[in-house]
């Protein structure tokens, strides 16, 4: 409980209350760390949020009269996978809700209390725990390293090692050639809640390296696609920074590729007129 109560809830209920834009993804958008803040977005996201996850926090930035004007919603292939259904945080996003969100105590109990004072017991407090110690690490080296050197094992790779870790990588996240019809609801519910609260949705599909795109193509599950029927925008930067050299695995960015990629989504949401400056 020492070590895991820090690292496995407390990083994760972290939040601002001060801001009228928000960012939720999962760990594609948590690799844009803070530098979202400098165009007026907080970055609400964590490595494997799901819709659910999403929507909790939504909610509950509504119930704390936070006045929202735009949320930007990852709407990535593997979004409405089953990959990420089993694979969220919600045994750590019931901070967000309060116990009129159950139908009894007990449930309550059972669902948020419990797991709260004993996360051992969560099949992600692992991942969550070595995810923690590899930022650290990160953290320590990142003002003595340039970023080329911390990049150093994924962009060395041969193409022959990237393309079977990609090709293992879209294995797991789309194995199942079905949408998750429970991420679809929630998802469905974010932008219910949105449309009742006058709350613009811009989606976002993140960069991804061109051999990670080959390993699953065709297999999407389509998130951007509801998000555009029900009348937003996607944003697709998914050809973006595909060099290797801004990426530390096949899908996610550096610490400096999440900089460059703040840099691009500004330049379009000024395109967009969608750019203001932070006000406190």
């Amino acid at each position: 409980m020492i070590l895991s109560k820090p690292i496995y809830y407390d990083k994760y209920e972290e939040h601002s209350l001060k801001f009228n834009k928000y960012l939720f993804a999962d760990s594609h958008g948590e690799k844009l760390l803070n530098h979202t803040q400098k165009i007026d977005i907080y970055n609400f996201s964590m490595p494997s949020d799901s819709y659910l996850d999403m929507k909790r926090k939504l909610l509950f930035l509504i119930r704390n009269d936070v006045h929202i004007d735009t949320i930007f919603l990852t709407v990535g292939d593997h979004t409405l996978s089953s990959y990420r259904e089993a694979s969220s945080n919600a045994d750590r996003s019931n901070y967000f809700l309060t116990s009129d969100d159950y139908y009894n105590t007990l449930t309550y109990l059972k669902d948020n209390l419990i797991p709260y004072y004993l996360p051992f017991f969560s099949p992600n407090l692992r991942t969550i725990i070595q995810h923690n110690f590899r930022n650290k690490i990160r953290d320590i080296f990142i003002t003595t390293l340039s970023d080329s050197l911390q990049n150093k094992e994924w962009e060395n790779l041969s193409q022959d090692k990237q393309s079977k870790l990609a090709k293992e990588r879209a294995n797991k996240q789309f194995g199942n050639s079905q949408n998750s019809k429970i991420l679809t609801a929630h998802l469905l519910d974010i932008i219910n809640i949105s449309k009742n609260n006058g709350i613009d949705i811009i989606g976002l599909k993140f960069p991804l390296t061109a051999v990670y795109q080959e390993a699953f193509i065709g297999k999407g599950y389509k998130a951007d696609s509801i998000l555009i029927n029900s009348g937003y925008p996607v944003l697709d930067f998914t050809d973006d920074l595909s060099d290797s050299q801004n990426f530390e695995d096949q899908d996610h960015l550096t610490y400096e590729g999440g900089k460059k990629f703040v840099g691009i989504l500004k330049e379009r949401l000024v395109r967009m007129d969608q750019f203001t400056n932070h006000k406190e």
